[in-house]
């Protein structure tokens, strides 16, 4: 990714916060909006996860691959494994 894509999707993520803003200023605001932008909350917090997991198991998922095909060692996966399962997943420049 190129800094003025990262840019423009941080800025794009900033700005979503400013319609929220009058929301949380309401003094009683209905159930149904509560629940509302609760599900929505849960929901993005739910995408999110998936993403990072999914993105963390795809070097261990290739190791793994590697290892069985014969053209990599278990060495890496021993590697790899407990680096994904923490949340540390250097980024790979290719092969």
């Amino acid at each position: 990714m190129t800094f003025t894509y990262i840019a423009i999707l941080g800025a794009v993520a900033g700005f979503t916060t400013f319609p929220g803003l009058p929301i949380g200023r309401v003094a009683a605001p209905s159930r149904a909006l509560r629940e509302f932008l609760d599900a929505t909350a849960v929901g993005i917090l739910v995408l999110l996860l998936w993403e990072v997991l999914s993105h963390a198991a795809e070097p261990v998922e290739e190791s793994l691959v590697e290892a069985v095909a014969g053209t990599g060692g278990w060495a890496t996966i021993a590697r790899r494994g407990p680096r994904a399962g923490a949340g540390w997943c250097p980024r790979r420049t290719g092969r």
